[in-house]
């Protein structure tokens, strides 16, 4: 997604947007993306997991805590995200704009 708005974030930044600004307008869309399929995947999972271990004879409860690592994934995410977002709005506008 970076490498194809390239264009766009050098003329951000010659237009005097600042690092905060570009970086949550690069993130927001991916980590919207994330959250929508998180909340679609958890409740599948549980129902489908549930199923599932009534036929095992030791049985299981699921709780809640397990679908907590969707927190994990969410902020791994958003580290990756604003991490290669970051990388991209640091490069010079000038080669930025030039590049395509």
């Amino acid at each position: 997604m970076t490498e194809q708005r390239t264009k766009e974030i050098g003329i951000r930044k010659v237009l005097a947007a600042s690092v905060p600004d570009t970086v949550v307008l690069m993130s927001k869309d991916f980590l919207r993306l994330v959250l929508v399929g998180n909340l679609v995947a958890c409740p599948i999972a549980f129902y489908g997991m549930n199923v599932w271990l009534e036929d095992v004879p030791y049985h299981v409860d699921l709780g809640v805590g397990i679908f907590l690592i969707v927190v994990g994934t969410l902020a791994l995410a958003a580290i990756t995200v604003t991490a290669q977002a970051y990388k991209a709005t640091v490069v010079d506008p000038g080669r930025s704009i030039r590049t395509e």
